[in-house]
């Protein structure tokens, strides 16, 4: 099994319920496969090494062309909007941060600088993308990302409780082990 097909399918199982039916995955054949080869054609292999391979597509087209919108491969993400013109690449090794409102998707650099992409998109899909390129940056630098959120959760939601100390008497303290 490649390591694409590995992302994908461990990025379906963890988020398919959240995610949809909005991307479309490497390990999969018929339509998603269509989007995947397309998408790599419109805008993402002009900047893909031999052994890169994208593991999913966000379709941002209207009609489903696949040429515009956010494709993950397993060294970086390619983003492509018609309307501004943009058509970018970003490896994961160059993004410290990724963080959303309510407008775009915000790669914070390791230079420092700030990329926008996913621009205009539908809310859901910026939440899902946000995931994606987490899920992605993360595996690549072999982070355990799920790991950290649970705990992160489990702080935030549930105060963990430390069970309490046995009330132990004095003599019990005192009395030499056997």
């Amino acid at each position: 099994m490649s390591f694409a097909t590995e992302c994908a399918e461990n990025m379906e199982t963890l988020y398919g319920n959240m995610f949809g039916n909005m991307f479309y995955y490497a390990h999969k054949g018929g339509k998603d496969a269509e989007k995947i080869r397309k998408a790599e054609d419109a805008y993402a292999s002009m900047w893909m090494d031999d052994e890169e391979e994208l593991v999913l597509v966000y379709d941002a087209t209207i009609f489903g062309s696949a040429d515009e919108g956010v494709a993950l491969s397993t060294k970086r993400v390619f983003y492509k909007n018609d309307i501004t013109g943009l058509s970018l690449s970003f490896g994961y090794d160059e993004i410290s941060d990724v963080r959303g409102d309510f407008e775009r998707v915000i790669l914070q650099m390791k230079d420092g600088s700030e990329m926008y992409i996913a621009e205009g998109y539908r809310d859901e899909a910026r939440v899902c993308l946000r995931f994606a390129i987490q899920y992605m940056k993360s595996t690549i630098e072999s982070k355990p990302f799920l790991d950290e959120w649970e705990q992160d959760l489990k702080e935030v939601l549930f105060e963990e409780q430390v069970p309490e100390a046995e009330d132990v008497s004095q003599e019990a303290l005192a009395a030499p082990a056997e």
